[in-house]
């Protein structure tokens, strides 16, 4: 019975992501900190995307998502189970690189920790994606995590100059590859879903 309430849970987030509109969102929670980490000052802009991504998806998929394949709701998640988590998982890959930089380098230096800084953001977000991969099923989150992985590990592999570029050229380069994703997906979306009317509705029936 348990693994019979999974899949259905499993195929409700799938039919909430299909459109592509996540990954159009997500790209934003790269590009935005990718143009402000620079400015610290302007830091607080994150908290747009935090904020009013939630209601705009809803608009957009009321607008062409629903209309074409029907609303599910998938099951809501524990805030505060899933803030723990993520504080946890935060914490844990911290403590992972920490201290793999002693045991390496014997000390732990600012020059190391930016020079490892993309490795660090691929991984934290590598966890929202292979969240979003298993719940969903859908292989292209598989592939943004590979792309986040390899990304990361090359950037942490080469010398950039530059205190933040490193870590600036991962967030924009992700941005980059999500956003791209997540419109080609809205765009097949549109093309092969078309909007059905009641009496195509009830002809199904």
């Amino acid at each position: 019975m348990s693994n019979t309430f999974t899949e259905i849970d499993h195929r409700a987030f799938r039919h909430d992501v299909v459109d592509g509109l996540s990954e159009i969102a997500m790209a934003f929670f790269f590009l935005v900190p990718a143009f402000t980490i620079r400015e610290p000052a302007f830091g607080w802009m994150i908290i747009f995307p935090v904020l009013f991504m939630g209601p705009w998806l809803k608009k957009l998929r009321a607008r062409h998502t629903w209309p074409r394949i029907g609303y599910v709701k998938p099951r809501g998640e524990n805030a505060g189970e899933m803030l723990i988590g993520m504080a946890v998982y935060v914490f844990v890959v911290l403590a992972v690189v920490g201290v793999g930089i002693f045991v390496f380098r014997g000390e732990i230096k600012p020059g190391l920790i930016r020079q490892v800084s993309p490795l660090i953001a691929s991984v934290l977000f590598g966890g929202g994606l292979l969240y979003a991969a298993g719940r969903s099923g859908l292989r292209r989150y598989y592939v943004l995590l590979g792309l986040s992985l390899a990304l990361g590990i090359a950037l942490t592999a080469v010398t950039v100059p530059g205190r933040y570029l490193s870590v600036q050229i991962y967030l924009l380069g992700m941005g980059a590859i999500t956003f791209a994703v997540g419109l080609i997906t809205f765009i097949h979306f549109i093309r092969t879903h078309p909007i059905r009317d009641l009496g195509e509705a009830d002809d199904a029936e």
